[in-house]
């Protein structure tokens, strides 16, 4: 029973596991151009698949001129892990085909936490502006609303950073969040 729960919950990352630990013979040969890759993804799908994906998101951040073949046979297939590990979680979940309904569920619970944290920091906030400790230009909803802006990106980026179950964004989707936020802050600017 325990197979099919893993099978369930994390979707195809079990099969991705099981072939790995048995395709590296294999992968030799594809290097060595012995067999050709579409043998190999016949009998290792979900390899190919991260390769692909690897492959996709390198060619999405870095200008690569080598076609999927010659990449495929350059790859270390011992760091295989360590590569797919660097994917935006975004991809990863689609290609392991994981259930975002556990994920949320796993984030809902550190979201609280930090929403918990974020009114504790924003009574204090709002109590420093009321005695004067705290000055801003700007009305204090719009200064809170700035604060609260930079807390939720420094709470992502942290996450991002240290690679968190609860990080379900990735490095471009943070990298949009401080954009908007610039824009946002950039309206009060004198």
């Amino acid at each position: 029973m325990k197979a099919l729960s893993i099978k369930r919950e994390y979707g195809k990352l079990q099969a991705f596991v099981d072939e790995y630990s048995r395709g590296k013979k294999i992968f030799i040969k594809v290097k060595c151009n012995n067999i050709n890759i579409d043998s190999f993804k016949s009998q290792f799908p979900m390899t190919v698949q991260a390769l692909q994906a690897i492959y996709n998101d390198r060619k999405r951040t870095t200008p690569i001129n080598k076609s999927f073949a010659t990449f495929v046979r350059q790859v270390n297939y011992d760091k295989l892990p360590s590569f797919i590990s660097q994917l935006p979680n975004t991809v990863l979940i689609k290609l392991f085909e994981i259930d975002k309904n556990n994920i949320l569920l796993q984030r809902s619970g550190a979201g609280e936490r930090s929403e918990r944290k974020w009114r504790t920091r924003e009574g204090t906030y709002r109590q420093l502006l009321k005695n004067g400790t705290l000055r801003s230009d700007i009305a204090e909803d719009a200064a809170i609303k700035l604060l609260h802006g930079y807390y939720d990106i420094r709470i992502e980026r942290n996450q991002v950073n240290h690679a968190t179950a609860e990080s379900t964004t990735g490095i471009g989707e943070l990298s949009s969040m401080i954009e908007a936020y610039l824009a946002e802050l950039e309206k009060y600017r004198k």
